[in-house]
């Protein structure tokens, strides 16, 4: 079983996933520890899901978005990953 999906986000865009992960999506924002908290970022837990936004400061969305198809993790198969792309 998957405990989180962690995806990177730029620094200061913690309001905007607020927004639409929020207000979009439904889900509640839970609290960082607070060793972690001070790295920025933010988590989210809803839909039967659990999902971390870790800042990196040199982010470069994604050059497509979508559904694509790739490699499964540990060589198990096909599997799909799942893009959501936000409009700056």
């Amino acid at each position: 079983m998957i405990h989180h999906v962690q995806l990177a986000c730029p620094r200061g865009s913690e309001d905007a996933s607020r927004a639409f992960y929020m207000g979009v999506l439904g889900m509640t924002e839970k609290p960082k520890p607070t060793a972690l908290a001070a790295r920025g970022g933010c988590w989210f837990t809803g839909h039967g899901a659990e999902l971390h936004l870790g800042v990196e400061d040199d982010f470069r969305p994604a050059r497509a978005s979508g559904m694509t198809k790739g490699p499964a993790p540990f060589g198990a198969g096909p599997c799909r990953w799942w893009c959501l792309d936000q409009a700056a």
